[in-house]
């Protein structure tokens, strides 16, 4: 039986009328992904293939596109046809849930979390080799055209840059008298969404400034374009990203990894201090013959 689909998001809003348009869409981005990864829909009842093919990504990636394919092949089960498959599928997802949650408590790194381990120096070094690469490239003489290149290793240098300060979604990029703020608008927090902006540092003002008047960037244009000058998407930055950490550092580094790295960084004072109560909790709760559970149960006024 052949699986055809003609209007992927309809077909998804028939499967599931109850859900949001934005878990829709959610959806169609998976099935587009995987459809496309797989070589097509009728592929799909290739259980063999299909696992191959996802094997690269992470378990969580894995099973999202599972899903998807289980909501195609439910679609088109009338006569089931694909019951065993259906369950076949169903069964190997659980099995990544499963050991995701195990890894997850016993503190496991993936497979893929491994090839994608690096630390905050590493990803400061390899910024820094890519700063030492523009500046090799002399690109503020004057009459300079930007080469494919030049322009590549510019979004780079600037996005990476950018990264190590913040990590939101897009929104704008204001000049004031003496620098930049980002102004970030929609963004979830605690499934609401809000808006809030962050002020950069010197440095990245002047990184900034010098991508700004290297690309002509006017008011109202986007800050990151291709050599052809048209706006590069988000899973173009993440390309944009992923090339030039695996040629630096032979990893590849995304805004995800990126926004761990910084998060933990800047955790590291707390993290301390904490370390240091819990110490001095465990030795007064001993000095009084308890455990801490126990102090914190019945003594903790706070």
């Amino acid at each position: 039986m052949d699986i055809n689909i003609t209007d992927m998001k309809e077909f998804l809003r028939e499967q599931k009328p109850k859900v949001k348009e934005s878990s829709i869409e959610a959806y169609y981005k998976a099935l587009s992904s995987v459809k496309s990864n797989v070589g097509g829909f009728n592929n799909f009842t290739d259980y063999d293939l299909v696992i191959d093919k996802l094997s690269v990504y992470p378990s969580t990636t894995q099973n999202n596109y599972i899903m998807a394919i289980l909501i195609v092949l439910e679609g088109f089960n009338q006569n089931k046809d694909y019951t065993e498959l259906i369950y076949k599928y169903k069964q190997y997802r659980k099995t990544n849930q499963d050991k995701y949650m195990k890894d997850s408590q016993g503190n496991v790194k993936t497979e893929f979390q491994k090839q994608h381990d690096v630390s905050f120096e590493q990803v400061n070094t390899m910024i820094q080799r890519i700063g030492e690469d523009l500046k090799k490239r002399k690109l503020n003489r004057k009459g300079i055209t930007l080469t494919p290149e030049d322009n590549t290793l510019l979004n780079q240098y600037t996005i990476f840059k950018i990264l190590l300060e913040t990590e939101k979604n897009k929104n704008y990029l204001v000049r004031e008298k003496k620098g930049f703020t980002a102004h970030y608008f929609d963004h979830k927090m605690k499934g609401k969404t809000d808006k809030s902006s962050h002020t950069f540092s010197p440095e990245l003002v002047k990184i900034l400034r010098n991508l700004i008047r290297l690309k002509d960037i006017k008011i109202y244009d986007t800050l990151f374009t291709n050599s052809a000058n048209t706006p590069i998407t988000r899973n173009q930055i993440s390309q944009i990203l992923a090339n030039a950490s695996k040629k630096y550092i032979g990893k590849s580094v995304g805004s995800r990894v990126i926004r761990h790295l910084v998060i933990t960084k800047e955790k590291e004072p707390f993290v301390e201090v904490e370390k240091e109560l819990n110490e001095k909790k465990e030795a007064l709760a001993k000095k009084h013959g308890h455990s801490v559970f126990t102090m914190d149960k019945i003594y903790d006024d706070n």
